[in-house]
């Protein structure tokens, strides 16, 4: 449904704003999600009594796939936190089989696309984007999260907190979103 509502994310974008707007489209799509889960979770604990009698209601997907002809891409928000930090981000995985994507992807040097998580900064006054945690120079809180969010990609919920300071030892509490 998103996906027929929107520019694919896989494709090419002429400048850095133009793929930096469809990234923060994505973002506020996340949200607004998030908000519509919300609220169908307060309706039903609400209701309850009266869901009870009805059909059942089947889960809500914990991904977004993005697909076009020629690829898909499986991709999740996160909120990144630490010290007085609260940073949206956005991470995509590529899926490229034997398709113009994949075959692009491929040239590119991604051998396996789908081992590799494009991690995008979403922020008003910048737009950083990698896919490799070693990119993030001096930035420990982005090379955290990307070593995380990577590791632990299919099972974290597009929405979940990724906080550095529990992940690094340095808090017992996991944060709360802000959200």
């Amino acid at each position: 449904m998103l996906a027929k509502q929107n520019k694919r994310i896989i494709g090419a974008y002429e400048t850095v704003d133009d793929l930096r707007r469809a990234l923060i489209r994505v973002w506020e799509q996340c949200d607004n999600l998030r908000t519509e889960l919300n609220s169908l979770r307060e309706d039903l604990d609400n209701n309850s009594a009266a869901f009870e009698s009805s059909a059942p209601v089947t889960a809500l997907p914990q991904r977004l796939v993005l697909t076009d002809r020629e690829g898909a891409a499986l991709v999740k928000c996160f909120e990144v936190r630490d010290r007085a930090t609260l940073i949206p981000v956005m991470a995509v995985v590529p899926y490229g089989d034997d398709t113009p994507a994949g075959k692009l992807l491929r040239r590119g040097g991604f051998t396996h696309p789908e081992t590799y998580v494009f991690l995008a900064q979403l922020s008003g006054r910048q737009f950083e984007a990698r896919y490799d945690s070693r990119g993030w120079i001096n930035n420990r809180s982005m090379t955290t999260a990307h070593q995380y969010i990577q590791q632990h990609f299919h099972t974290l919920k597009s929405g979940d907190v990724i906080d550095i300071e529990f992940i690094l030892g340095e808090s017992k509490v996991k944060k709360e979103s802000e959200l």
